[in-house]
């Protein structure tokens, strides 16, 4: 008898985790062989950015697109709902439905000067 034994609710839960967006865009990232801070140059982001796509975090579409383009994938193929609202202006990168919806980040006010 094994040790360690799967679960079928485990591999679904492995499986469905290798198709998040965070996942794959770590995967091509890897299979370029470039590092986060590579991929942020060549993406133009900073490097907080890439390691906000890479835990699965919200992160701004434009800076989603930057990274998607410089690893050479189309963002639909990530993000597909995309297609379906114009005005998205923040992505979640994970997709998992259990996990609750992170906020974008708060504007900060600007001091009162006096």
């Amino acid at each position: 008898m094994p040790f360690f034994t799967n679960t079928a609710a485990q591999t679904r839960a492995r499986e469905r985790e290798s198709d998040e967006p965070s996942t794959r865009v770590q995967r091509r990232r890897l299979a370029l062989g470039f590092t986060i801070a590579q991929l942020a140059r060549r993406s133009g982001v900073g490097t907080r950015t890439i390691n906000r796509l890479m835990k699965g975090q919200t992160c701004q579409l434009a800076a989603c697109k930057r990274v998607a383009a410089a690893l050479d994938i189309d963002p639909l193929d990530l993000w597909p709902h995309l297609a379906s609202d114009p005005n998205v202006l923040y992505v979640r990168v994970s997709t998992v439905p259990d996990a609750p919806a992170p906020k974008p980040p708060k504007r900060r006010a600007a001091a009162a000067r006096g």
